[in-house]
This record gives structure tokens, C-alpha cells and sequence, in this order.
């Protein structure tokens, strides 16, 4: 079961390392990213500063889908982050048992030539990007922006209901 899906074009990073996963009742961070997984020095970097007490996988989206709807990992509990927002598409579509969907840190490093408006100080989107988040919203998986584990929801229909 995915315990949480997070946006975070950052991927593994202190938040993620120092608070979710010791907030999260999770036993396995998987990163889903095609570029990330196909490049040895980027896994080798996202290994290196994953947490010790982790289970840590670094992943394709073919690969991760495959993985994510096996039977064997139903029991687990698995923390998921993705770099951008068709990842964060797909497997919210094609995923079992997604739990939540948390929308964090996008658009200011990702970019995609086109001109990108700021939703809040940490949420930056083309038109493309925005119409396909807000289908993220039709899976009928709560989605939310959080920074960080102590600080409130946003729910993601407040910040993108202009769409």
C-alpha cells in the first residue's frame, strides 16, 4: 500500500529524510523517476542520502508500477516520491491503494519552456501542468500541499479551483 504519494521535484532531501519518514508508519521509500533511475550517479546520490533505517528503491515508472500492483506488497507500507507531475499522473491512475497525495515543492528546478504561474511559494505550473494535476483530483484520492509533517493541510482543490 502506498501510505503517501508526494510531488517533490527535490526528491530524497532533509524534509523527507529528517520528517516524513520518521512521521510516516512506513518501512519503504521509493523514488519513481525514468531520469534518476537510469543514471548510476543520481541512484548512487539518492541511496547515499536516503535513511539508514529505511528500505530505499529507486525506480522507472514501468518498473515501479510493476512492483507497486504485485500481491507481496500489499502489506507493506510505502512512502512514494516523484519528481513531476505526469509520475505523480500515472501512478496515481495506475497504482493500487493509494492512501494520500501530498503536493510539495514543484516548478522552480523542473523546467518546461513554458511560462510557469506560482499557485503559492512553493507550487509553479505551466498550463499543461496545472489542468494535469487537477486530474489527479478525478482519482478520488485525498490530495493535499504539505511542507512539512507539522504543518496543516492545504487541500489541492483550494489551490488549484481556478483551473
Amino acid at each position: 500500500m502506498i501510505d503517501l504519494l508526494r510531488l517533490d521535484e527535490r526528491l530524497i532531501h532533509g524534509q523527507i529524510a529528517a520528517a516524513w519518514v520518521k512521521t510516516l508508519p512506513v518501512d519503504t521509500l521509493l523514488v519513481i523517476d525514468d531520469t534518476s533511475a537510469t543514471d548510476p550517479f543520481l541512484t548512487k546520490t539518492l541511496y547515499m542520502a536516503s535513511p539508514a533505517n529505511i528500505k530505499t528503491f529507486v525506480m522507472t515508472n514501468e518498473e515501479a508500477l510493476k512492483v507497486l500492483n504485485d500481491p507481496r506488497c500489499a502489506d507493506r507500507h510505502i512512502f512514494v516520491v516523484v519528481r513531476t507531475i505526469d509520475t505523480l499522473l500515472n501512478i496515481a491512475e495506475n497504482a493500487k491503494d493509494v492512501k494520500e497525495i501530498n503536493v510539495s515543492n514543484y516548478g522552480r528546478l523542473v523546467t518546461s519552456g513554458k511560462e510557469r504561474k506560482g499557485y503559492t511559494d512553493h507550487l509553479f505550473l505551466d498550463d499543461d501542468e496545472a489542468v494535469n494535476l487537477k486530474k489527479v483530483l478525478a482519482f478520488d484520492i485525498p490530495a493535499f500541499m504539505q511542507m512539512t509533517p507539522s504543518q496543516p493541510k492545504t487541500p489541492l482543490t483550494n489551490i488549484l479551483k481556478n483551473v
